[in-house]
């Protein structure tokens, strides 16, 4: 049985601007550092969500074996 492609997963890729384009000063890099934070936290989450169907798959394994 083959699992099936996590529609959640998907590619993310961030963009980084030169430097000149930027700017100077530490707000200049604000929005890409949130960006940064909201794709960590969407990861965090898909993580979360598919260590807990692992769990749920092993104890339905474990079920199936007894």
């Amino acid at each position: 049985m083959k699992p099936e492609p996590n529609a959640d997963l998907q590619t993310q890729s961030i963009k980084i601007p030169s430097a000149a384009a930027l700017g100077s000063g530490k707000e200049a890099w604000r929005p890409l550092a949130l960006r940064a934070v909201d794709i960590n936290a969407d990861l965090s989450a898909t993580i979360k969500r598919q260590a807990q169907t692992l769990c749920d798959a092993r104890a339905e394994l474990e079920l199936l074996r007894r």
